[in-house]
This record gives C-alpha cells, sequence and structure tokens, in this order.
C-alpha cells in the first residue's frame, strides 16, 4: 500500500500543479483579451474621429472655395467694388470656416489623446 499512496500523492500534486498552471493561463487569457478589446475599441474610435475631422476639412475647403468664388465675383464686375467682412453673401461663409477650424482643433485634441490603460 505504501507504493500505492506515493503514486496517489504524486497525481495529486501533477494534479494541483496542472490546475495551478490552468488558473493562471486563464487569468493571463483573460487580461490579454480585456486589453485587446480596449484596444481594438480605442482604435475603433480614433478612426471615427479621424473620418469625421477629414470630413470637417473637406468642407472648409469647399467653403474657402466658394469664398474665394464670391471674391472673384465682386472683383470681376464692371463696377468697382468694396468688399466687407460684413457683406450678406460673406458672413455665412467664414462662420461656416470659422466653425469648420473648432470643430477640426477639436478631432485633433481628441486624437492626441492617449488611450485608456487598464
Amino acid at each position: 500500500m505504501a507504493i500505492g499512496d506515493k503514486i496517489k500523492r504524486y497525481f495529486d500534486k501533477g494534479v494541483a500543479a496542472s490546475k495551478t498552471a490552468f488558473d493562471k493561463g486563464m487569468e493571463a487569457s483573460k487580461t490579454a483579451l480585456t486589453k485587446a478589446g480596449s484596444a481594438v475599441q480605442d482604435f475603433s474610435d480614433k478612426s471615427v474621429v479621424r473620418i469625421e475631422k477629414h470630413q470637417f476639412e473637406t468642407k472648409k475647403e469647399e467653403q474657402l472655395l466658394a469664398l474665394g468664388k464670391k471674391v472673384f465675383e465682386k472683383f470681376s464686375g464692371d463696377a468697382v467694388a468694396a468688399l466687407r467682412a460684413d457683406d450678406a453673401d460673406i458672413v455665412p461663409i467664414i462662420a461656416e470656416i470659422k466653425h469648420c477650424d473648432e470643430e477640426i482643433a477639436k478631432r485633433e485634441e481628441a486624437l492626441a489623446q492617449k488611450p485608456k490603460q487598464d
């Protein structure tokens, strides 16, 4: 019986060691998956912000083109035209350009922030 007890104890030690290793492996896997999930979420969030930033940059370019067109129309007419920042044709375009600049700055700030570490 002494040999049987030794084998049983040896087997029990092996089972306990295997269980401990398995538990540590599971915990490491959970931690890794959590970190990977956070990284993927951060990447997705930043991708959306990059797309929004690009949309505002494109809109700003369109507004700058519209502003240039209005200025050209004013100066290419027969009469000498005075161009002022408070012209009814110019005010909404300038306001939209300023709005785009503000939104672009917000997106750049969001992109500059570091991701949360768990």
